[in-house]
């Protein structure tokens, strides 16, 4: 994500993206993931149409057990 967007937006994208996977929770991480899309529409709407379409692809992890989550 961090090549489709200047290197001045890169910290923002990078803690925005950090937030979604630090969810404890599936749902919890689809509405962090709904927030940054928002947030990042206007200044960066590269990438969240790329969030967004990888939506599924992104938070498939959570349909492990929490224990295994840091290695995937």
């Amino acid at each position: 994500m961090l090549g489709h967007c200047g290197r001045s937006q890169q910290p923002m994208i990078a803690t925005a993206i950090r937030q979604i996977f630090n969810a404890d929770s599936g749902e919890e991480a689809r509405e962090r993931l709904e927030e940054v899309v928002d947030r990042l529409r206007s200044p960066a709407p590269k990438v969240a149409g790329l969030l967004e379409q990888a939506e599924d692809e992104l938070l498939a992890f959570y349909s492990f057990r929490r224990e295994h989550r840091p290695k995937l």
